[in-house]
């Protein structure tokens, strides 16, 4: 993109905004700091164009309002014309897409996997990875403008889509989609009252916690955080044990909430490794699976 002032002997004429399109540019006359002074042609006539870098674009805006000022107004001073933009390249709104699907596809063959492309050529060359900026003066920028041209020129040919995805993509995508899944699952199911109460939902931490365990430890704490572990009022509720109440105090039934969060003669053992005596079931839910295993084989039930 470049900025554009034109000048002519004489007063000055009122043109549409379009004009830098109309002019001809004959021969360079001068070139200095902001920029280049061209003879041109516009309308039969030679006018004078100033092009201005679109990194000077003050110094094209001042120079535009001085020579619009009353007092440049002479029959021997060159007269203002116009101040437009105009970018040196042109390109419709077809070619763009073409040329952004062909960056896009250039891109997404540089995240895929090219060590074996690399060792490959390694084996007879000397081979060294370089990203070349556009636009910045780097020797090889020219080469690679070529090349994004005719890649924008070129008919697409492949199958589709045209874009490549990297392999993470689809991992990802069905990793999100089980989680999503599986969160679904747990808030729409039926039953599960303690589990709900003492667990908070499906998690990679806590997964990550239960698969390093061992399968007795595994057993231990899933039958706790269930409810449908070895405790009186689940083994009383299948008719595997004639008494629900608590073997440690006596006073209240045996479930996992009550061995948790209320049993008096364990208070010592959760104030040290939950750090209250008492707690409510959702307090449980942000204990380590490792604590809770600890506390479960301090009260000597499991």
């Amino acid at each position: 993109m470049c900025n554009v002032l034109i000048t002519l002997k004489g007063l000055p004429l009122l043109v549409q905004r379009s004009i830098a399109r109309q002019i001809q540019l004959v021969e360079i006359i001068g070139q200095g700091r902001f920029g280049e002074v061209w003879r041109g042609r516009w309308r039969g006539e030679n006018v004078a164009v100033k092009i201005f870098s679109s990194r000077e674009e003050r110094s094209w805006f001042r120079e535009a309002e001085i020579y619009q000022t009353v007092m440049l107004r002479h029959d021997n001073i060159l007269g203002f014309i116009a101040a437009d933009n105009k970018g040196r390249n042109t390109m419709d709104t077809f070619g763009m897409i073409r040329m952004a699907l062909s960056i896009a596809t250039g891109l997404a063959h540089l995240h895929m996997d090219i060590m074996g492309t690399q060792a490959a050529l390694g084996q007879r060359n000397k081979v060294r990875l370089v990203w070349v900026p556009g636009h910045s003066g780097v020797a090889g920028n020219e080469e690679a403008d070529v090349l994004a041209r005719k890649g924008s020129s070129d008919t697409l040919t492949g199958p589709e889509p045209a874009i490549g995805l990297p392999y993470s993509y689809p991992l990802g995508s069905i990793d999100n989609w089980t989680r999503e899944k599986c969160q679904e699952d747990w808030s729409r199911g039926i039953g599960l009252r303690q589990a709900r109460l003492l667990i908070k939902g499906p998690g990679a931490a806590a997964t990550r916690s239960l698969v390093n365990l061992n399968r007795a430890s595994i057993s231990i704490i899933t039958g706790l955080l269930t409810g449908h572990g070895r405790l009186n009022k689940h083994l009383s509720t299948i008719g595997l044990s004639p008494d629900s109440r608590c073997r440690l105090c006596g006073t209240s039934d045996e479930d996992s909430i009550h061995v948790l969060c209320h049993c008096p003669r364990v208070i010592v053992n959760r104030h040290r490794l939950f750090g209250a005596g008492y707690l409510a079931p959702e307090d449980i839910r942000e204990v380590p699976v490792d604590r809770v295993l600890a506390f479960a084989r301090s009260t000597g039930l499991f």
